[in-house]
């Protein structure tokens, strides 16, 4: 397998702040594709009748780690690189990915910072590309969180129930619970910007 080692000259090239509007841009594109959908019936038994279920999401965490690193490299290193998709510009092909992950990207521009001649501009880099990881997974859990509460739960019990009056009550979760969704989609910007605020200082995540 073919390993990508970087250097000091790369740092020395590397851009180290991406701009709240192009981050915004990214995170709003990847978030929402970062998710498995989980389709669920009534039933384990083959021979009787399937009864579907509201699905349920997951996280793809292959997914959002290519994600991820097509950014950093994209963004970050100012490196061309192979997509999975030649209409998806940030999700890196599984090769490339093994290429960069494989040679310990991270792990070796942790070892770097000891290195006076990039020392700054690492810390700055590796600082704002933290912010861009934070406010990404941030908002793929709201997303997560969002799809996966109550909404679902009620449109399942209603499946199930033969009770006008827990239809009602469920009918009535179902509602406030898609209003609350509505609501976090419609501010989500507002919300990225609050983790943005509330992430600052962490620069010595581990990456």
């Amino acid at each position: 397998m073919q390993i990508y080692t970087i250097t000091q000259d790369d740092i020395a090239a590397a851009n180290t702040y991406v701009p709240t509007a192009e981050k915004m841009a990214y995170i709003r594109y990847v978030a929402e594709k970062c998710f498995d959908k989980l389709d669920i019936t009534t039933n384990t038994d083959p021979n009787a009748e399937t009864r579907p279920l509201p699905s349920r999401y997951k996280l793809n965490t292959d997914r959002k780690a290519r994600y991820l690193m097509g950014a950093f490299v994209g963004m970050y290193l100012q490196k061309e690189f192979e997509r999975e998709t030649e209409d998806d510009e940030w999700l890196m092909s599984v090769g490339d990915y093994d290429m960069y992950a494989g040679g310990h990207v991270f792990d070796s521009l942790n070892r770097m910072k000891n290195n006076a001649a990039v020392r700054d501009k690492l810390y700055d880099l590796l600082a704002d590309y933290s912010e861009l990881k934070y406010r990404l997974e941030s908002d793929i859990k709201g997303l997560l969180d969002a799809m996966n509460d109550s909404v679902s739960r009620a449109l399942a019990y209603i499946e199930l129930s033969a009770s006008p009056v827990e239809l009602e009550k469920a009918m009535k979760e179902m509602t406030e619970n898609k209003e609350l969704l509505d609501s976090y989609l419609a501010n989500r910007d507002e919300n990225l910007k609050e983790v943005m605020e509330a992430n600052d200082g962490n620069e010595d995540e581990e990456f």
